[in-house]
């Protein structure tokens, strides 16, 4: 194959119907082709499952170092296919990669798992970058926000003692606020189904989250009845039923 775009007519041929070529960093002669998914009107994906089988057995055949990636538009399965990607080539230095859409920006947080340098970070951020843009996000809707300060627990349950009762949203807002990371709203509930787990948050019947004595023991907090944590989790037990 002479050069990219002969490989792009090439993977059209196959009735592939949106392909963008990436080479790759890793191997000299190989690429990352991006085929972007389609549906029917009868909810078909366009290309099917049988027709990424045949491509992908042609290019064996071939002999062409080729690295078919399915796109499918859904958020979740972006999320997917973008930390496969970026983990594949920079994993030993990058622990968490995740996607998440903040009014019309589209915001990936990468976490760093040591020191890097300049040239890789450009790199890191280029690779999340360009395939925002091939996914059909343009440019300036994206930021690549490199961060390395995710909330423990502890941080966690010392943020929700000052705010509760309250919701997951108002907690995600002040960490956030406070200059921690938080990937998304699931990332933070799993964190909190954690504390949940361990005896030291409750959810009451309104979704409303608040510490028990348990948790509110864990942060050193006083506990006679004249301690204002105590009684407010005492008003929230009396007020609430708990789930």
């Amino acid at each position: 194959m002479n050069n990219v775009e002969d490989l792009r007519k090439l993977l059209l041929s196959y009735d592939l119907t949106s392909v963008e070529l990436v080479e790759s960093r890793e191997n000299e002669n190989a690429y990352h082709a991006f085929v972007i998914v389609q549906y029917d009107n009868f909810g078909n994906r366009i290309p099917s499952d049988s027709t990424i089988r045949r491509v992908r057995k042609q290019l064996d055949s071939l002999e062409l170092d080729v690295d078919l990636v399915i796109v499918d538009p859904d958020w979740d399965n972006l999320n997917r296919i973008l930390k496969t990607r970026v983990l594949r080539e920079f994993s030993k230095y990058i622990e968490y990669v995740h996607l998440r859409q903040e009014y019309r920006k589209v915001i990936a947080n990468v976490r760093i798992s040591k020191d890097i340098d300049t040239e890789i970070s450009r790199s890191i951020s280029d690779l999340v970058r360009q395939f925002l843009i091939l996914t059909g996000h343009e440019s300036n809707d994206i930021i690549i926000d490199t961060i390395d300060d995710f909330p423990s627990l502890t941080t966690i349950l010392a943020n929700l003692r000052t705010i509760a009762p309250c919701f997951i949203e108002h907690l995600e807002d002040r960490l956030r606020t406070s200059k921690f990371a938080v990937p998304s709203t699931k990332w933070l509930n799993r964190r909190l189904d954690e504390l949940r787990r361990k005896g030291f948050v409750l959810r009451n019947s309104n979704g409303e989250f608040f510490l028990t004595f348990e948790g509110l023991n864990s942060l050193g907090t006083r506990k006679d009845s004249s301690s204002p944590d105590v009684r407010r989790a005492l008003a929230m037990a009396r007020k609430e039923s708990i789930i």
